[in-house]
């Protein structure tokens, strides 16, 4: 079955090729799918029913509609679907998720952003990342909006968030991030995800953790095809270039020589066979943003 978090992802490739209508219907679908504050994880195969559970597919829909509103030439204030469905519905995504939903989603008092329920629950870096970037989108949209109160508040929390992540998800040894927290403290470890805590905008990390960061995660999970999901794992995930890309131009400028590092890698990658549709989605979205080159969209 298909993952929401990897069709709105997947989605964002629409709005850099500026196919704003089909990605405005992605975005309309998961909403209308909404349930206490979560988009669906997942559809059932057979029955095609929704399931829930995990909050990043929420957090990325906010992620898709923050783009259509930051890149459609329509203004959001004159735009009846970001106005009247995307607001409303997002803010009841915002108020579900500080107040607590389903399957243990919840705030914590820091405002950090927890999933499961008993021992199982956990903090998790990258969702932590989503979750900033979400306040911050929430918080740009309210203004364009006119919401200025909303907007406001959304800031206020987002730098707290941030002050509160850094303090207790980063780990000076490692040079990296905690993976999670959990009931019983932070669980060590690097996964592609906490690339989340660099890639977007604005700047979550202060730039000397973001190059410490950016360069354990190179070193323990970037290979010649993608990232690996943890440093022992043979295979790699080309879906994860795209964030790395993004990542590396936000940590390390735009020169000559790391915008040839980065076509060459997303060149190798495009041309893998059997690419999924989320990897050719990021690795196209990568080509343009981030490589700077629009010239070869066939490789992709």
């Amino acid at each position: 079955p298909e993952r929401g978090a990897d069709v709105l992802r997947a989605a964002a490739a629409l709005v850099t090729l500026r196919a704003f209508e089909p990605a405005r219907q992605i975005a309309q679908g998961y909403i209308e799918y909404l349930d206490e504050g979560l988009a669906p994880e997942s559809f059932g195969p057979a029955e095609g029913a929704p399931r829930y559970g995990d909050p990043e597919p929420s957090l990325w829909l906010v992620h898709l509609v923050d783009l259509l509103a930051r890149r459609s030439s329509v203004p959001p204030a004159n735009d009846p679907f970001l106005r009247d469905v995307a607001w409303p519905a997002l803010e009841g995504v915002m108020q579900h998720l500080r107040a607590g939903s389903r399957h243990g989603v919840h705030c914590d008092r820091d405002g950090l952003l927890w999933a499961g329920e008993g021992q199982h629950a956990r903090a998790m870096a990258g969702t932590n990342a989503l979750w900033f970037h979400a306040l911050v989108a929430m918080a740009q949209l309210g203004k364009l909006l006119g919401r200025r109160e909303n907007a406001a508040f959304y800031l206020a929390w987002a730098h707290e968030l941030q002050r509160c992540f850094i303090e207790r998800f980063w780990d000076e040894h490692a040079g990296a991030l905690f993976e999670s927290l959990g009931s019983d403290g932070a669980v060590r470890g690097v996964s592609p995800a906490q690339l989340l805590s660099v890639s977007l905008p604005p700047a979550f990390l202060p730039p000397a953790l973001a190059t410490r960061l950016l360069a354990t995660l190179e070193r323990e999970l970037l290979t010649p095809n993608g990232l690996r999901p943890r440093p022992d794992e043979p295979s790699s995930d080309a879906a994860w270039l795209g964030a790395w890309a993004a990542a590396t131009t936000r940590t390390r400028g735009r020169d000559a020589e790391t915008l040839a590092r980065l076509s060459a890698r997303l060149t190798r990658a495009a041309a893998r066979p059997r690419l999924d549709p989320l990897a050719a989605a990021e690795i196209l979205r990568a080509w343009i943003e981030e490589a700077d080159r629009v010239e070869s969209l066939a490789t992709c």
